[in-house]
């Protein structure tokens, strides 16, 4: 079986080593969405009281964890890793820069995302309020 997650290469190389962490040095730039500021407040709400932030949470919009947001397929989810169906936690900063979303690429707008395991919005949600959330979403 081929391990999906690849060999661990942390200490192998230092060159790769170095390379890796001048990736994280990286910001995004800052997102093109950022226009509609009642939109953004209104999505900001949303996100609060669906209760996002309990995965997506803090300055970087992760808790680092992984979770089974039940978008896992058990006939392709081979690795060696222990991790079964369970991802983690993406950053939301520069949503709007990295479609296709999920971990399989299986979600290619973030009203996609929505209609998914465990990120479907409640049946209560209202057009307006998920238009809502997506402007947020892509101002991060």
């Amino acid at each position: 079986q081929i391990d999906t997650l690849g060999t661990p290469l942390a200490g192998v190389d230092a060159e790769l080593d170095a390379l890796s962490a001048f990736l994280r040095t990286l910001r995004a730039p800052l997102s093109p969405y950022r226009g509609d500021s009642d939109g953004i407040a209104r999505g900001r709400t949303v996100f609060e009281r669906l209760a996002c932030a309990s995965c997506h949470a803090g300055p970087h919009f992760t808790d680092r964890r992984n979770h089974d947001v039940g978008t896992g397929d058990p006939a392709l989810e081979r690795n060696g890793h222990g991790r079964g169906l369970t991802f983690d936690t993406p950053t939301l900063k520069a949503l709007w820069l990295t479609p296709p979303y999920l971990h399989d690429g299986s979600a290619p707008t973030l009203e996609a995302v929505f209609a998914r395991g465990k990120h479907q919005l409640p049946p209560t949600t209202t057009d307006p309020e998920r238009a809502a959330l997506v402007t947020y979403l892509r101002s991060l």
